[in-house]
């Protein structure tokens, strides 16, 4: 199995959905659908990830009380005319500051069915899962816009909505039906060298504010509501 390696910054933005129609007309100018990944006709794909963590949580927390070199492990799946259902990923997410280094492989169809299927994943993946005792905690799933730069393809913008947590049941990537950001959506920027004039135009005329919202975090903190905020 091969393992990828991506290494870029990345920004968050949460906007209403309501604005999304504007922007979406004025990034038009600049960026153009991923249809690499995308549905031709919907422009976009849904993504299912089920997070794991250690017994005492220690991703989540180290998320929550800013600790600024961290990871997150996932097993994640995509509904998309590329991957289709059957195919998933493995990543490990590497976070320090904004930069993001993030390693990926991808597995056979129907891997991972229960626990003991991890033991047969490759290299990185399954040393942190035995290292840290991993377990999996939640299953995210959401609705992902992409978009890149037609000048400057090394931007990649996405804008996630619809998103929803739950237990994860095992390991079937199974749709949710708890609802959070019920008004709003996502954007992530991401860049892998610099940053055009139009991006920061982009970020000035829509006010966009930097955030630090984690999909994992409020998935776990929604189906157990008496987690550390």
């Amino acid at each position: 199995m091969l393992t990828t390696q991506i290494k870029r910054f990345e920004y968050k933005y949460i906007v209403n959905k309501k604005d999304l129609p504007k922007i979406l007309f004025f990034l038009s100018r600049f960026a153009k659908p991923d249809l690499s990944y995308a549905d031709p006709i919907t422009k976009s794909y849904v993504v299912h990830s089920i997070y794991f963590d250690t017994p005492t949580l220690k991703y989540y927390f180290e998320k929550i009380y800013g600790i600024m070199k961290r990871k997150k492990f996932r097993l994640r799946q995509y509904h998309t005319k590329t991957h289709g259902k059957s195919n998933i990923f493995a990543e490990i997410k590497y976070k320090h500051g904004a930069v993001i280094t993030k390693e990926r492989i991808q597995l056979e169809a129907n891997t991972i069915k229960q626990q003991s299927d991890m033991y047969s994943i490759d290299n990185a993946f399954r040393h942190l899962y035995i290292q840290d005792t991993l377990r999996p905690t939640t299953l995210i799933s959401y609705t992902r816009q992409p978009l890149i730069g037609i000048q400057h393809p090394h931007i990649r913008i996405t804008i996630d909505r619809d998103l929803q947590s739950c237990i994860p049941n095992d390991f079937t990537f199974t749709q949710t039906n708890s609802t959070l950001l019920t008004d709003q959506a996502i954007i992530e920027l991401k860049y892998h060298t610099y940053l055009p004039t139009w991006v920061n135009m982009f970020i000035k005329i829509f006010s966009l504010q930097q955030t630090s919202y984690s999909k994992y975090c409020a998935g776990l903190q929604h189906i157990r509501p008496t987690l550390t905020k």
